[in-house]
C-alpha cells in the first residue's frame, strides 16, 4: 500500500509544480520580446542560445552557426510557440510546436510539453540581440 501511495503521489508532484505556476501569456512576452537567452533542451541534452524578437523572429545560434528564421508566439492558450521551416507539412507542429512556460526561480524559466514533461531550460535572460 506504501509503495502505490508513494507512487501515486510521486505522479501528481510534476504536474503540479508547473501547472500551479504557469506563466501567463503577458509575462511569457515580457520575459522573451527583445531578449537573448540560453537555452538548454533536456531532452537531447544538447545546449544553445537564442534570441526572441518583438515582431516574433526567433534566432537560433547553435555552435555550427545559426539555424534557419524561426518565429515564436504566444497562443490563445498563454502558451509559448515556435514555428520552424521543417514543420510547416508536419501534421501536428505545422501551425507551431506550445507548451507551458514556468518561472521557476533564480532566473530559470522552464518549458513543458503537453504530458507535462520538462522539455526546455531558460537561463541568462539579457535585452536586445547578442547572437
Amino acid at each position: 500500500m506504501k509503495i502505490i501511495l508513494a507512487f501515486a503521489v510521486s505522479m501528481l508532484i510534476p504536474v503540479a509544480g508547473y501547472s500551479m505556476d504557469t506563466m501567463s501569456g503577458d509575462e511569457i512576452k515580457k520575459q522573451f520580446n527583445d531578449m537573448t537567452f540560453d537555452v538548454h533542451f533536456l531532452l537531447k541534452d544538447f545546449k544553445f542560445s537564442a534570441y526572441g524578437s518583438e515582431d516574433g523572429d526567433l534566432i537560433v545560434q547553435r555552435s555550427k552557426g545559426r539555424d534557419p528564421k524561426r518565429s515564436w508566439f504566444v497562443n490563445d492558450k498563454g502558451q509559448r510557440c515556435v514555428t520552424h521551416p521543417n514543420w510547416k507539412n508536419h501534421k501536428k507542429w505545422k501551425n507551431g510546436r506550445c507548451a507551458n512556460v514556468v518561472d521557476a526561480g533564480n532566473g530559470e524559466i522552464h518549458q513543458y510539453n503537453f504530458d507535462g514533461k520538462h522539455t526546455h531550460t531558460f537561463t541568462n535572460f539579457r535585452a536586445g540581440n547578442q547572437l
